[in-house]
């Protein structure tokens, strides 16, 4: 699946799962090599349990005035590192799911260590 959103996000291609795994088999690449292990993450400095992003309420809405006198609607996304507390944040025209991949690309792009798992306020993790 991961293969398929990311030729799906990046390239602009749409293949199903099946396919994808068909092909893998067809090439011999369908298995992990052997001796191959998952790498650790760094043990954060606050838990011990290494690092995690949380999303403090998913956007906050903000009305600015125009010179105008018209009032302009933004949406500011904000994430927190647990360890750090080093917080990046963007501010969006929309609250749209494309603002939303945007903003985790930026959080990625912002954070220089490898993200282990990111908490919404829904108490979800992804």
């Amino acid at each position: 699946m991961r293969i398929v959103w990311y030729l799906e996000r990046h390239n602009g291609i749409t293949l199903s799962d099946a396919g994808i795994y068909r092909s893998l088999c067809r090439n011999g690449l369908n298995r992990v090599p052997r001796g191959t292990r998952a790498r650790k993450a760094l043990p954060s400095a606050t838990t011990g349990r290494g690092r995690g992003i949380t999303f403090r309420k998913g956007a906050k809405i903000l009305i600015f005035n125009e010179k105008a006198g018209h009032k302009v609607r933004r949406f500011q996304s904000t994430a927190i590192d647990d360890a750090t507390r080093v917080r990046p944040l963007k501010i969006f025209r929309r609250h749209t799911q494309a603002d939303a991949i945007d903003f985790l690309d930026h959080v990625i792009s912002t954070f220089r260590f490898r993200i282990r798992k990111i908490r919404t306020p829904f108490r979800r993790s992804l």
